[in-house]
C-alpha cells in the first residue's frame, strides 16, 4: 500500500470516528427522545378558594395582529379546585397541555395563588399571582419538542 492509500484510509477512519463521537455527544445532550405521557399540576397559595381550573390538550397557537402568541382552545375540561390541589394529567397524542387557573367570575375575592406544571419531575412552568379584575387567570402550557 503507497503513502498515499494509507493517509485516505486514515483520513476515513478519522473522519468515522469523528462522526460517531458527534452522534454520541449529541445523543446525550439533547436529553429524552421519547415524549412524555403526563404532567403534574400543582395548586398553591393561601387562596381564598375555590377556582376555576382548566386543562386541555386540545389547543392550537395563534399569533393576533401584534404578532403576540396566545392560545386557541378547541376543547377542555373545566374544574373547581381549592389551593392545595395536586393531580397527574395526562398530555394526549401530542404531548402537550394547557392550563388555566382562575377564580370563579362571580367571586369578588381576590385570591392569592400559584400554579406549576411539572414534566417528568421538572418545573416547566411556576406562576404566582393574586387574581383580580386585571389578572383574573394564571396561565401554563407545555409542548414535547
Amino acid at each position: 500500500m503507497s503513502a498515499c492509500a494509507a493517509n485516505r484510509t486514515r483520513i476515513r477512519w478519522l473522519a468515522v470516528a469523528a462522526g460517531l463521537s458527534a452522534l454520541t455527544a449529541c445523543s446525550i445532550l439533547d436529553g429524552p427522545t421519547e415524549a412524555p405521557t403526563t404532567a403534574s399540576i400543582v395548586v398553591g397559595g393561601p387562596g381564598p378558594g375555590p377556582l376555576t381550573l382548566v386543562t386541555s390538550n386540545q389547543f392550537v397557537y395563534i399569533r393576533d395582529n401584534f404578532g403576540n402568541r396566545r392560545e386557541e382552545i378547541i376543547s377542555a375540561d373545566t374544574s373547581t379546585v381549592d389551593p392545595g390541589y395536586q393531580a397527574d394529567l395526562r398530555l394526549g397524542p401530542q404531548s402537550r397541555i394547557f392550563v388555566s387557573l382562575g377564580r370563579l367570575a362571580e367571586d369578588e375575592a381576590t385570591p392569592q395563588v400559584s400554579l406549576q406544571l411539572l414534566v417528568r419531575d421538572e418545573t416547566i412552568c411556576e406562576v404566582e399571582s393574586v387574581l383580580n379584575d386585571a389578572v383574573p387567570e394564571v396561565v401554563c402550557t407545555y409542548t414535547f419538542n
